[in-house]
């Protein structure tokens, strides 16, 4: 939605580097969970997807302060909440408990 991004506070090119950040990371997040990681890997992953997490809130708390964009914030709060409970699961994973 490149019009709607055009008034962001951030800027259109800030909101695409956030948005495909926290869009790869929690792709990436979810694989890793479902396959089971542990040791490095896992804190990696789950530091990644806090990142993502909390760049996402921050995005919905920008798009509340931009004009007109404040629906957005509540896409963004969910997604914030998705990206959140894929870290929950890679918390919760083992390379043994993951499929093969």
């Amino acid at each position: 939605m490149p019009d709607a991004i055009e008034n962001v506070v951030l800027g259109p090119r800030v909101v695409q580097i956030i948005a495909g950040f926290s869009l790869v990371v929690a792709v990436v997040g979810a694989f890793f969970a479902w396959r089971g990681i542990a040791g490095a890997k896992r804190l990696i992953t789950t530091l990644a997807l806090s990142a993502a997490a909390g760049s996402t809130v921050a995005l919905g708390i920008f798009f509340i302060l931009s004009d007109g964009l404040a629906p957005f914030a509540v896409l963004m709060a969910q997604s914030a909440l998705s990206i959140a409970m894929i870290c929950r699961a890679a918390l919760k994973s083992s390379s043994k408990e993951g499929r093969r």
